[in-house]
């Protein structure tokens, strides 16, 4: 199996997480078909939705989340902007930012933006 080189990481085609995080699941159907894309196209990649309203709601989210946080290789986070749910995953965040292969943090509270 090849690998590719990401940073100072390696992964097998088969080992790449994708964690994205939101507000709300407003862009969930677009990120379920382009899971289902990614998996007939490029089988390896695992791509999850978490989103904020669901977590701040459920103890079971919430921890699904913080699990995709801490496997994840690329952490997209978008929209986190009211306190009461960046402050739930800001601290795994904060210590996944130097231990993941990217993390794009867009149109957030700055706490969460500046670990771009």
């Amino acid at each position: 199996m090849d690998a590719k080189v990401k940073g100072a990481r390696v992964h097998a085609e088969s080992d790449v997480h994708v964690a994205i995080l939101t507000m709300d699941t407003h862009v969930a159907t677009a990120t379920f078909k382009a899971r289902a894309a990614l998996a007939r196209l490029h089988p390896g990649i695992d791509l999850s939705l978490h989103a904020a309203s669901e977590w701040s709601a459920s103890e079971a989210a919430l921890d699904a989340c913080k699990a995709d946080i801490a496997r994840a290789d690329i952490v997209v986070v978008t929209m986190l902007f009211m306190e009461d749910h960046f402050q739930q995953v800001l601290p795994l965040l904060q210590a996944k930012r130097d231990q993941c292969d990217a993390m794009v943090c867009i149109m957030s509270a700055p706490e969460v933006v500046k670990l771009t």
